[in-house]
């Protein structure tokens, strides 16, 4: 079959060993990736509490964290609240 450069599209469709099932079965298998802990939280209550929050003022602007987020790298860099109470903001 002829194709177009950067056509990478099958000839065929994908067989059951590939595909989304493939990919789930190979994401459970693998172990838990150091340092990073798994929190098995049901996503409805993640979600009330997080619009609880928002719904109570705790959030901070996007573009106030934009401006925090522009200082990784930086010599002194700081974590989020240290840098916010020397804003001012």
């Amino acid at each position: 079959m002829d194709r177009e450069p950067g056509d990478f599209s099958r000839d065929v469709p994908p067989t059951s060993d590939e595909g989304e099932d493939a990919v789930d079965r190979l994401l459970a298998e693998l172990p838990p990736a150091p340092g990073i802990k798994h929190i098995d939280e049901d996503t409805e209550d993640v979600d009330a509490r997080a619009l609880a929050d928002v719904a109570a003022g705790r959030y901070y602007d996007h573009s106030v964290v934009s401006k925090w987020l522009m200082t990784w790298g930086e010599t002194g860099q700081k974590p989020f609240r240290e840098w916010l109470a020397e804003q001012n903001v």
